[in-house]
């Protein structure tokens, strides 16, 4: 259920954004929607920009 409430426009699925502070603390007061509207081009890999070459790594690495 999450993102019920924001527009279809920006929704990425599923997907949360956060912003945290070097001591790692999330900033809560900061407005999703750049975030989302970045990412929503890229819905078919799953709005990760880096998804692509992850999954060429996971591929040619050795097994752990």
């Amino acid at each position: 259920g999450w993102g019920a409430e924001v527009p279809e426009l920006l929704r990425n699925g599923d997907w949360g954004y956060a912003l945290f502070t070097a001591e790692r603390v999330r900033r809560e007061a900061v407005h999703q929607a750049p975030c989302l509207a970045c990412h929503k081009p890229i819905a078919a890999d799953s709005h990760v920009f880096t998804l692509k070459a992850l999954k060429a790594s996971a591929s040619t690495s050795p097994p752990r």
